[in-house]
Order: structure tokens, then sequence, then C-alpha cells
């Protein structure tokens, strides 16, 4: 890593030298140095749930500003907390608060309290694969701030409909309604999202933007994924602990409405696009 960054720039100059006049000879310096006076970091958000790209930025003493995110040494206040790569690529390792440093020589920027929350994906545990997670039996952890991830025999990947906790947590504001499980067809005392057709592909494409999982693929899912998810997994709160009271609506039209499922019992019907139900994302493998 160089100690400073410097840019020489060649003046040159042509004059007319008539005769042995030295009257007509210039003279200037042969070059200028232009050096990095300040570095600025920046990062989308201060609060992430999986892994994060950091910015460094060089500001120059004649003004310019140059992307240097290869060329500063990455560094965090806690390591236990997070570690950052070459490219400044934070990684989680558990919950807490750091800071994160790009340096050059005598240069430094900072951005400070960067706040890691806890694994929003049940039973998943930063360090670990996100997959060691999936078709988790837990009965009851989804009714914290995590969602709920089960694999059918494809290798699509599943959410459950989120817990109101999940939703704060992955800072989703637009809610529909919401249902109070009792222990019959979902966790006891959890209070689960419905949403309405147009705004389950919202809180896909919200998933999508997160990278959920570490998967940006996020979408609604059709019936037959569905019913293919039933098929492999079964009854999903008996199972997987997924809420179930509600069916779990789908992309699949069925004449004027679109076709749903329990997730508990396999049955199929039909719901208008501004009724209310439980939504799964599917990221296909």
């Amino acid at each position: 890593m160089h100690s400073r960054h410097v840019v020489s720039i060649i003046i040159a100059l042509s004059t007319s030298i008539l005769g042995c006049n030295k009257e007509n000879v210039i003279n200037v310096p042969a070059s200028t140095e232009i050096t990095l006076v300040q570095i600025e970091v920046s990062v989308p958000t201060t609060t992430f749930i999986t892994e994060l790209q950091f910015q460094a930025s060089g500001r120059y003493s004649n003004g310019t500003v140059v992307d240097i995110t290869s060329d500063v040494q990455w560094e965090t206040s806690n390591s236990a907390i997070a570690t950052i790569d070459s490219a400044g690529k934070l990684v989680p390792l558990e919950a807490g608060v750091t800071d994160v440093t790009a340096s050059i020589g005598d240069n430094t920027g900072q951005s400070s309290g960067i706040n890691v929350i806890d694994s929003v994906v049940c039973g998943h545990s930063y360090g670990n694969s996100y997959s060691t997670a999936v078709n988790d039996t837990d009965n009851s952890n989804a009714i914290g701030a995590c969602v709920k991830i089960a694999q059918d025999n494809n290798g699509n990947w599943f959410t459950a409909t989120p817990s109101y906790t999940a939703v704060k947590a992955l800072g989703y504001k637009y809610l529909d309604a919401s249902y109070l499980e009792n222990g019959s067809y979902g966790p006891n005392g959890g209070m689960f999202i419905r949403f309405n057709w147009f705004s389950i592909a919202e809180w896909c494409s919200h998933l999508s933007s997160l990278k959920f999982a570490n998967r940006s693929n996020w979408t609604m899912p059709s019936l037959s994924q569905l019913t293919g998810l039933y098929t492999d997994r079964g009854n999903m709160f008996a199972n997987h602990g997924w809420p179930t009271y509600y069916y779990y609506q789908s992309l699949t039209q069925s004449g004027q409405e679109y076709s749903d499922i329990s997730l508990n019992t396999g049955t199929s019907s039909t719901l208008n696009t501004i009724g209310y139900d439980y939504g799964s994302c599917v990221s296909e493998s």
C-alpha cells in the first residue's frame, strides 16, 4: 500500500527563442504534485443483515474525487462482530456494533456505528451457510425477528409468511393485516402478516433488495410451486413450525381470482386480489 497518493502532471510550454536572446526563455516548474487530502467512506445502510459493500472516495488537492475502494486498507474496530476484505465487503459474524475505517498512509476515513443485527433467517447463525437453516424444524422461532425458509425437492427456497417482529426487523413498513396464531395451525402467540395479492409481490421485491439469505431473486410463487412444496414437505406447521391458519396466495390466476393453497392440508381455493392471505416468496435454484 502506498503511503501517499501523488499524481505528477508534466507541464509543457513551448517558447520561441530568437537567435541567442535568452530573455525569450521562460522557466517553469518541471512538475506539480497532486496529493490525496481526504478519504470519504460510504455505505448503503448502517444496519444490515447480510454482506455489505463499502466504498471509499479520495478527494485530491486539485479538487477531483476518485473511487479508491480497491486502493485503501480496510479494517473493522471489532473483528468478532464483522470482518471486511480488501475489496470493502463487510461480512457479519455476530450481533453487535463496529466501526469501519479505510486508510492510505496518514489519510483515514471512517464509518461509525455499523449495527449488525441477529440473523433474520430462522435457525441460522452467522459464520454458517444459510443452507444450514433451510427446513428448520423449530415450532416456535418464527414468532421472533426471523423468517422461515423451506426447500422443495427441486432445490427451490420458500419463505413462510413473516411475523410482525420480523417485518419490523427487515425494515418493511407496508402492512395489510395480521393474525395471532394460537398453536393449532401456527406457532402459539405469533402475530403473522396477511398480505393482499399486490403487497405479496412488493414484499418479495423487498427481500430481493435486501439480498435476504444472500439471494436477490425472490418472487411470488405459482400454485404449482406451492403445491410442490406441500407435496415434498407435508404439513408446514407440524413439520417446520410455519404459520398455516390462512392459505398462501399464488401468482396463478383462476378466472377473475387467484389460486391459493393451505400449507396445512394441501387444499386449494381462490381469492381476489384485495383479499388477505399469508404470503410466501420463492427463490428458484
